[in-house]
């Protein structure tokens, strides 16, 4: 018997949240995967990989020399478009900020369908 496309889509509704934990190897799922789908994409950068679309990644890397009130508004929309493209995630909001020599810590909270959890990237500047 030849499947139809509705029993494709239940197969592939199963499985999509499940991944390989890059720290141990292990399957991981749900909030889990997601935090680790979120450190993948905001780490790799968009249109900078020819294995990925010109839609995953994030566009985290053209800060440098920019005026600090122009990094904090572009990395908010950055980081939401890059991991809102992720149709397990809700929202992201909660924006915060800490300035170091070089770079700034941007820290934020993920809603996803797994529930809340905290994150954040560094950004060069």
């Amino acid at each position: 018997m030849i499947p139809n496309g509705d029993e494709r889509s239940i197969l592939l509704e199963n499985f999509k949240s499940k991944s390989y934990d890059l720290d141990g190897g292990i399957i991981i799922d749900g909030r889990d995967a997601v935090k680790q789908s979120v450190f993948l994409t905001l780490n790799t950068p968009r249109y900078g990989c020819a294995i990925y679309s010109w839609n995953y990644g994030g566009q985290l890397e053209n800060f440098i020399g920019k005026s600090l009130s122009i990094v904090y508004a572009m990395v908010q929309t950055n980081i939401k478009e890059a991991i809102m493209m992720d149709d397990r995630i809700l929202n992201v909001n909660g924006f915060s900020f800490k300035k170091d020599k070089g770079f700034v810590t941007v820290f934020f909270t993920v809603t996803s369908i797994y529930g809340q959890f905290e994150s954040e990237v560094n950004v060069n500047v």
